[in-house]
């Protein structure tokens, strides 16, 4: 459960870097993205939520324990709200090799990847 919490939040950091570029494509956090070749970044956060999600669901405490621990739904809301992760994710990446994708998607999947990786802090918290 720790290492798909880890692969989660490092998923998440690498977010963050790809959320600067695409606010602010010029600054100079942005500029350290361009290092790899274009959507390096981006598979490579794609590869850490992932494996994090499928280490999440091999993993997970089941549905007893959390209910015996006060957090009866919380694994599968987090699973449920990763997995919308990956797949707007994927949306992402595929509007991405045409145009900028909208920031709507964007906002959509960190708010998504926000209220699993929560979720997944709160198992974690309660076990």
């Amino acid at each position: 459960m720790i290492a798909s919490l880890l692969l989660l939040i490092s998923a998440s950091a690498l977010g963050l870097y790809l959320a600067i570029d695409y606010l602010a494509p010029h600054s100079r956090a942005a500029a350290i993205l361009k290092t790899l070749p274009r959507g390096g970044y981006g598979l490579i956060h794609a590869a850490l939520g992932a494996a994090g999600l499928l280490l999440l669901i091999a993993k997970a405490p089941s549905p007893a324990a959390l209910a015996q621990a006060g957090a009866g739904g919380f694994g599968l809301l987090a699973e449920w709200a990763l997995g919308i992760t990956l797949l707007l994710g994927a949306i992402i990446a595929l509007i991405s090799t045409r145009r900028r994708p909208p920031g709507l998607i964007i906002a959509l999947h960190a708010a998504a990847a926000i209220a699993g990786v929560t979720l997944a802090l709160a198992i974690i918290g309660l076990i």
